[in-house]
């Protein structure tokens, strides 16, 4: 049996896109994830070994950490995973023809504003100080 209608193909621009964002969100969270688990792990090697390995593991745990202070994978994997999710969804809806090629752009439109909220959200994290006004 023959199905009624053959899927659009989403444009190559907004497939490109999508791999992007899909390569991005995956390469933040594999960074993540390692840096902290080689971080803790070199921590705790070298609390229990000490001597010269223990430094180099010190050393190591210290960098590991320090890069996802600095870096922040996890916020990077959160604006480009949401970002991907939406036009994703657009994009398999657009397929099918249940969206409309202004509604994948909306879709595209929206990640992208994702990604910019969250690129020029320089809050600094919140403290459990209470803050003091001088």
């Amino acid at each position: 049996m023959l199905e009624k209608t053959s899927p659009l193909d989403v444009p190559l621009e907004v497939r490109s896109r999508m791999d992007a964002w899909y390569a991005l969100f995956m390469r933040a969270m594999y960074s993540h994830y390692f840096f902290g688990v080689v971080g803790v792990a070199a921590a705790t090697i070298s609390a229990a070994t000490g001597g010269a390995l223990g430094k180099a593991l010190a050393a190591a745990s210290a960098i590991c950490l320090a890069f996802l202070g600095f870096v922040q994978p996890d916020r990077k994997y959160l604006k480009f995973s949401r970002a991907w999710s939406i036009l994703d969804v657009a994009a398999l809806r657009y397929r099918y023809g249940e969206a409309t090629l202004a509604e994948l752009m909306d879709a595209l439109d929206c990640g992208e504003q994702m990604i910019a909220e969250f690129e020029h959200d320089t809050q600094p994290r919140t403290s459990s100080k209470p803050q003091t006004h001088i």
